[in-house]
């Protein structure tokens, strides 16, 4: 009996009793091939359009919310600081991608076991601080709206500030212990879930650790929001009946109310959408035995792929959420736009440019015809 020899790359060896055969047609693709090809096409798109108009518009998002006319606005600061965390996600994203990898021929986090580590330190901090600003910012609505005589002594600038550093503090400290499981694996790829499964302490560490993790990325989050933002509504309904009965001064104020919250409402249910895919994808990971970003069945892929597409999606989208549901944001962002000192000197520089084509054309103009300025 004859011994089969490896087939090349791409064929289909056909083996028989005694004979083998091989087949150089390729093995047909499979429905999951076509739909990962797909979405590898998508991530290439997606990629550089979310680092361009995500970025910009976080920055965008910055400015406006530091201009005098939102000064006074304490929501603002979490607005800005959400803006921070979704572009320090936007810059890590295109490291996580497999194709990026390939491209540039090697892991850029593997280069170093510290910088695997900080890698996903930035990484998980990024997101889970991003969540908390949102809770962060909801809870202040719902202050405003519940209990708005309170509001200015409950919801003020410097508590605003204490929110921010308490959730830095946590977060980041939490995330200090969990890079424990970021290692680099004899492949060469640095990894932000390596465990010893044969070691039971180890891997029930690491669930501890995961569902810590999950808990305050998304799964506290989301609890939190699903609670407080149907209140919020509620009681902007309850405001929308009695509108007929409230002064002039008080409809101004409930005005600004509603229309801070339509904003929240919008940046709430972008969260619950884009951010729930990818905290499933970690936890089935875990329970099913594989890492998050390895070689996995193409089902689980073809999930992986959707869950980052959805969840860069997320921290690019924000300042468009403004722009569609607060008409003061699209007014000082015109406002930002028209008037700056750069815009302003594009236009003088424009404009000076075109006078002095002008002039440079009648004096031409006047030198071919000596009697031009002798006209009437």
């Amino acid at each position: 009996m004859s011994v089969a020899t490896p087939s090349p790359e791409n064929t289909t060896v056909l083996c028989k009793s005694s004979d083998c055969v091989t087949d150089p047609t390729p093995a047909p693709g499979t429905v999951y091939d076509d739909v990962l090809e797909g979405l590898a096409y998508v991530n290439y798109i997606l990629l550089p359009t979310m680092l361009v108009l995500g970025i910009g518009g976080n920055v965008l998002t910055i400015i406006v919310m530091t201009s005098p006319k939102f000064r006074q606005l304490t929501s603002r600061l979490y607005l800005i600081f959400l803006a921070l965390s979704d572009i320090t996600l936007l810059l890590t994203q295109p490291f996580n991608k497999m194709f990026i990898i390939k491209m540039i021929g090697f892991d850029v986090r593997a280069l170093s076991d510290v910088g695997c580590k900080v890698f996903f330190w930035f990484f998980r901090t990024g997101k889970m601080t991003s969540s908390w600003f949102v809770v962060c910012l909801c809870i202040e609505r719902f202050v405003a709206v519940w209990f708005p005589l309170k509001a200015k002594i409950i919801s003020t600038q410097k508590s605003a500030v204490l929110q921010i550093a308490g959730v830095y503090l946590v977060i980041g400290t939490f995330n200090g212990f969990w890079t424990k499981n970021s290692k680099i694996l004899p492949d060469g790829n640095c990894y932000p879930d390596y465990f010893n499964k044969s070691n039971k302490m180890e891997a029930e560490e690491y669930k501890a650790m995961l569902t810590a993790g999950s808990s305050l990325y998304s799964l506290v989050p989301l609890c939190l929001l699903a609670t407080v933002t149907p209140l919020i509504v509620f009681k902007l309904a309850l405001h929308r009946r009695q509108r007929q009965r409230l002064t002039t001064a008080t409809k101004g104020d409930n005005s600004q109310a509603v229309k801070t919250t339509a904003m929240l409402i919008g940046i709430v249910a972008a969260y619950f959408v884009l951010v729930l895919p990818i905290t499933l994808l970690h936890n089935i990971a875990f329970y099913m035995g594989m890492k998050s970003f390895g070689d996995n069945p193409k089902g689980f892929l073809i999930f992986r792929d959707v869950s980052q597409i959805l969840e860069q999606i997320n921290y690019g989208i924000n300042f468009y959420l403004y722009v569609l549901t607060s008409t003061q944001f699209r007014q000082q962002l015109k406002v930002y736009l028209t008037e700056n000192k750069i815009v302003q000197m594009i236009r003088q520089s424009t404009v000076f440019s075109r006078n002095k084509s002008a002039a440079t054309g009648v004096s031409k103009n006047t030198a071919e015809d000596p009697k031009m300025d002798q006209r009437v």
